[in-house]
């Protein structure tokens, strides 16, 4: 959201709520600056959201007390958990 933010882009506050906007982009579609989506509770949904900057790699907070990271996309932990990738702000 601050990243976003700092460029004049308002996201809704959750990975769910934002999961809901933007053009999506399956993982070969990716653009750095694209939102990535993670199901990361079992059924329910997207619960996890980075930014993809190019490379296969996405930058994210993990969770609460870790620092942010920048991390493989194809990981065998984020491979099996990404739903989808959304574009927000019109790059083609």
């Amino acid at each position: 959201m601050r990243v976003y933010g700092e460029h004049g882009i308002e996201l809704a506050r959750t990975a769910a709520d934002q999961f809901k906007k933007g053009k999506p982009r399956w993982r070969t579609e990716l653009l750095p600056g694209d939102l990535v989506f993670f199901e990361t509770q079992k059924d329910a949904g997207a619960t996890h959201v980075g930014v993809f900057v190019g490379d296969g790699r996405f930058v994210h907070a993990p969770r609460d007390g870790k620092r942010v990271e920048v991390t493989e996309l194809a990981s065998p932990y984020w491979q099996a958990a990404f739903l989808a990738g959304r574009d927000y702000v019109g790059k083609e």
